[in-house]
């Protein structure tokens, strides 16, 4: 076919698809896309907001309702300790686990589920069994979960050579040779997964201050998961494309961006064992995550102040101000804690810290990835 023939032939199809597209009657489906307030965070960066006059005394100030603000209240609470606010820049609590719920059911807007749990985490066990996550503890002390919060199936699905197949490990169409290298890295994980330095830590371990300061391990550190696997002769196509998929699914980046040690991290920290239940295995609910949020919640209630964009957080000669405005009626008001526990990302912590070093060193070495869940009602 000729440039000319091929051209006449593409302009007969565009306006046979108009034609047809005209036949039907125009339809819109309806949507959004939600996310943090950005107009409020706006008023941080530009650096607007006034100080303020006055200063109410607490105990503990939170700046973030996210999960790692609400389990900080949680702990707090369970110390005894009740002389605190927690302040969150939203209408509600949840952060990046927040939900939403229509007439057919609840859903998540971001993160959605978590893994089965190790069994050395005492607290977040003892958590989850007041969220009626577990349900019991046989007698060798293994925890029985909910069925109802166990997501064996469906897994995920691959398109791989032309086919779907199930789960993300490349399998259909693979070379016999690559096969063999992405089993050999199966294994490996599987060996990093209980292995121990030389303190009598994991390797890999979460969280992830409690692995091990082996330099065996830890050098892993100083180069590239891609690095690594070319060491290590992992060439495998199909294998190097999986493993980029797990970095940018964790980490938001690709492999020849993150170290070593967090890409072995992703698959060899996982260890948690349940009656029914394997490290596999993954914990879900239909509003995702927020399930944990509305139990995280309900125990720190009274506790919690929303729409609150906090401004500037600094330390004093009797304890850390921390300026806030108030979202709704744009007014400024301000508490002086003995203790106040930044749970907000990094960029934000440096903003409000107003240290300019730290927001530097921010920009150059830590990376943002943005993260989308969508969800379809048909």
């Amino acid at each position: 076919m000729d440039r000319r023939t091929f051209i006449q032939w593409g302009a007969g199809l565009a306006g046979l698809s108009a034609y047809l597209l005209s036949c039907k009657p125009e339809r819109k489906i309806p949507g959004a896309i939600v996310g943090a307030n950005a107009a409020r965070g706006h008023l941080l960066r530009d650096g607007k907001a006034d100080r303020s006059a006055s200063y109410l005394d607490k105990e503990v100030v939170i700046v973030g309702g996210g999960i790692s603000g609400l389990s900080a209240a949680r702990w707090l609470r369970n110390q005894g300790i009740k002389d605190m606010v927690l302040l969150e820049l939203e209408e509600h609590v949840g952060g990046n686990a927040h939900h939403g719920k229509n007439e057919l059911s609840a859903y998540p807007w971001g993160a959605h589920y978590i893994p089965v749990p190790n069994n050395d985490l005492a607290e977040y066990l003892s958590f989850l069994s007041e969220c009626e996550v577990i349900v019991n503890t046989d007698a060798s002390g293994l925890p029985v979960y909910n069925e109802l919060s166990l997501c064996f199936d469906p897994q995920e699905r691959l398109y791989i050579n032309g086919r779907w197949q199930e789960g993300l490990i490349p399998r259909f169409g693979v070379p016999t040779a690559e096969m063999k290298q992405i089993e050999m890295f199966l294994q490996r994980m599987e060996e990093y997964r209980y292995i121990k330095g030389n303190d009598g830590k994991d390797a890999f371990a979460i969280p992830v201050d409690w692995s091990s300061k082996d330099p065996l391990y830890t050098r892993l550190d100083a180069i590239t998961m891609k690095q690594w696997m070319q060491q290590e002769g992992f060439s495998s196509v199909s294998l190097q494309e999986y493993i980029n998929y797990c970095c940018r699914d964790d980490f938001g980046t690709t492999l020849d961006m993150i170290s070593a040690w967090a890409g072995i991290h992703y698959f060899a920290s996982r260890k948690g064992k349940g009656l029914n239940a394997h490290h596999s295995d993954v914990l879900t609910w239909p509003e995702g995550n927020g399930y944990l949020v509305n139990s995280l919640r309900r125990t720190v209630s009274g506790f919690i102040e929303t729409n609150r964009l906090v401004t500037r957080v600094s330390p004093d000669k009797e304890g850390v101000l921390i300026d806030y405005m108030d979202g709704k009626s744009g007014q400024v008001a301000g508490y002086r804690a003995k203790k106040c526990i930044l749970a907000v990302p990094q960029f934000i912590a440096a903003r409000l810290l107003v240290d300019k070093d730290r927001q530097q060193l921010v920009k150059e070495k830590v990376q943002y990835c943005p993260w989308m869940v969508a969800n379809l009602k048909v």
